[in-house]
């Protein structure tokens, strides 16, 4: 499996189209290899690190929620679906870690998106982007990370509308399949209008 390098962030993807707006290679950064313990340095390093990496998006998830979902009626409603389900899908990933760590994995990957949709809504010059940088989209393969989450989350839960709800926010989500940060903010609002 490649690794995706996002910044200071690395981890691994199925394919590099889920890596988008970073470097993709079939190497890990620096190599790999090394000695240690393999639980000391793997596991408690590696742990410590994807913390730490979520704390840093923390921001990013709250401008998505502040400045691109609650300045519209699909958005707020989305917003209000996430204090619903975000307790039961909690619940759900704390019983198998394995989820969990998809969970995580899947954020990663998306992550750069949502954070380049924050930075659409909140500048209005979509020229700014430099040309010379790759646009990034929401990728089919960042879609089919998400709904693969979203689907064993489904089959690991026992609540019927959680699995309702659920089924909701892949359809919604399939709606951005292709689409630039711009793209994907216009589309959002065009309710709003």
């Amino acid at each position: 499996m490649p690794y995706c390098t996002q910044g200071s962030q690395v981890y691994q993807v199925n394919s590099c189209d889920e890596c988008a707006g970073g470097s993709c290679s079939s190497t890990p950064p620096g190599g790999g290899g090394g000695s240690g313990c393999f639980i000391s340095t793997i596991m408690t390093r590696s742990l410590g690190q994807i913390i730490l990496e979520l704390g840093t998006t923390y921001n990013a998830q709250v401008a998505f929620r502040d400045t691109v979902l609650n300045i519209s009626p699909i958005g707020r409603r989305f917003v209000k679906l996430y204090y619903r389900i975000n307790p039961k899908m909690l619940d759900v990933a704390r019983r198998n870690p394995t989820l969990l760590g998809e969970a995580i994995h899947a954020w990663f990957i998306i992550a750069p998106f949502v954070q380049a949709v924050v930075m659409a809504a909140s500048t209005s010059d979509t020229k700014t982007r430099s040309a010379k940088q790759r646009p990034i989209r929401f990728t089919r393969a960042m879609h089919g990370r998400v709904v693969r989450l979203l689907r064993s989350i489904r089959n690991e839960g026992e609540d019927k509308a959680l699995r309702r709800d659920l089924i909701k926010v892949e359809a919604e989500l399939r709606r951005y399949v292709g689409l630039t940060p711009e793209e994907a903010l216009e589309k959002l609002n065009r309710g709003s209008r």
